[in-house]
């Protein structure tokens, strides 16, 4: 899932940006070593992403209004990034600044090394590697999973300071798969609601009907599987150098604290903005 939420960038010499941006990609961006240490090359790519889309017009169709990019929340919220002052402020929830899920590296190694991720531009773990080089991780979280049938998950915080990113990738290497191959045969018979004149079923979980000699070889390819989950990766914790202060996006008054702090860091608030901010409050107001 997902949305518009709108952006502002200060920059140190005291440039403005308002820019409305997709969610998806706003945690990889804000958490990011390369942000950290204020890469002009790394942020210039990431403000003319936005000019270009306005230039050509497919910010409009893209974010669905073309009064979107303001210093004002919109869709999902406001984040506000200040690198004059080393602040953000954040009113969304759709993400955390200072976390990373990492869950999800276990799956991709299932299809490439780490070498070929590291290479691989704008991929999670080579994000991971360059905040664990500039010292910015301060702890692991992993999930130990019971060994034994209704036992219950332990989860361990590491901290990480004094310790590099080949020990994230050695925790990586020894990880087993959070289900076993029967698991996930006994799950896809379980989602099987009906079975067709054709010979084929019905998987409900993602609505689509499957050959059922295709879901009796997914039982042969995965009978193998009868391997123990050990441990996954679970939240990196990051040291962020800014100030985060947070705000509750659906609390009229918390919204209100956040254009205060806005104006009081020196911002200015045109006829737009202003505009969509009375229209937001009002929204959730009611």
């Amino acid at each position: 899932m997902g949305g518009s939420i709108n952006v502002v960038l200060r920059e140190e010499d005291g440039t403005v940006h308002k820019m409305c941006r997709w969610t998806n990609p706003l945690p990889f961006f804000v958490t990011n070593a390369k942000l950290f240490k204020k890469d002009p090359i790394y942020i210039q790519e990431y403000l003319k992403q936005w000019y270009d889309s306005v230039e050509s017009g497919e910010h409009e169709e893209y974010y669905l209004t073309p009064t979107a990019g303001a210093c004002a929340p919109y869709d999902y919220g406001l984040v506000v990034i200040d690198l004059k002052e080393n602040i953000i402020l954040d009113a969304q929830q759709y993400t955390s600044f200072n976390t990373i899920n990492s869950g999800m590296l276990v799956f991709d190694l299932e299809d490439e090394s780490i070498e070929e991720l590291l290479i691989i531009e704008h991929s999670l773990l080579a994000s991971i590697k360059d905040l664990a080089d500039g010292g910015f991780i301060s702890s692991i979280n992993v999930n130990h999973y019971p060994e034994t049938k209704g036992g219950s998950r332990r989860r361990e915080e590491i901290p990480f300071k004094g310790k590099s990113f080949s020990d994230i990738t050695d925790l990586l290497e020894s990880f087993i798969p959070k289900y076993t191959r029967n698991d996930i045969v006994r799950m896809i018979e379980e989602m099987i609601v009906d079975e067709g004149t054709d010979g084929a079923v019905f998987i409900r979980d993602i609505d689509s009907w499957v050959l059922k000699e295709n879901a009796e070889k997914l039982n042969e390819i995965f009978k193998a599987g009868e391997e123990t989950v050990k441990a996954t990766l679970d939240y990196i914790h990051i040291d962020v150098p800014f100030q985060i202060e947070t705000f509750d996006d659906c609390n009229p008054d918390d919204c209100k604290r956040m254009k205060e702090r806005i104006l009081e860091l020196g911002f200015t608030l045109d006829e737009k903005d202003e505009s969509m901010w009375a229209e937001y409050l009002d929204r959730i107001s009611k």
